[in-house]
């Protein structure tokens, strides 16, 4: 799962990569993801952050909270209905975010 819903960084980073170079890329993915991830993960606005899909989505899965903790039985975050909603919403971003990448670097000069 954790691999799945983090395949829609695969063609962002390559795109920043290619505008930033790796080091611009790591900045603004450890940034924005740490940033948003902390932000968003147990707010009931968490599907609007890429970020934090996986975060939120392990929760259930693991029975474990973002900081490491046990949940309680009762804890909001071990709600198996993100399981389907953040997997979803990963594919999706994916395909969005290959198409629009693949027909950018499709008209980039070969070097």
């Amino acid at each position: 799962m954790i691999a799945l819903t983090s395949l829609w960084q695969i063609p962002l980073c390559m795109f920043l990569a290619k505008k930033l170079g790796m080091l611009g890329t790591v900045l603004i993915n450890v940034g924005v993801g740490f940033g948003l991830n902390v932000m968003a993960v147990k707010t009931s606005m968490w599907w609007i952050s890429p970020y934090s899909w996986t975060t939120r989505i392990m929760c259930p899965i693991l029975g474990i909270l973002p900081n490491g903790e046990l949940a309680g039985i009762g804890d909001s975050l071990r709600n198996p209905v993100v399981i389907p909603i953040g997997t979803i919403l990963s594919i999706i971003l994916f395909a969005l975010l290959l198409i629009v990448t693949a027909n950018w670097f499709k008209k980039q000069e070969v070097n």
